[in-house]
């Protein structure tokens, strides 16, 4: 699974992938510094076949944006 991340999300979820790492999950992380996207945003998405976004934003803004970038349709 990846999970996606930007800005003051960054430390906290952080965090959390170290909790989970003790406890035996994997996870890989990007935190997206930008828009537009660099390559590596769409090649991270394609690379999993879970990603789940963490942000701070009610309309899911940056969820939005991956998914009009990359082609990827979201679910859930």
């Amino acid at each position: 699974m990846g999970v996606i991340t930007i800005g003051s999300c960054d430390l906290a979820v952080r965090e959390a992938l170290d909790e989970l790492a003790a406890r035996g999950v994997a996870a890989d992380f990007l935190r997206v510094r930008g828009f537009p996207f660099v390559r590596e945003v769409r090649d991270f998405v394609e690379a999993h076949e879970r990603c789940f976004v963490v942000e701070q934003n009610r309309d899911a803004q940056l969820r939005s944006l991956i998914a009009i970038e990359t082609g990827v349709a979201p679910s859930g």
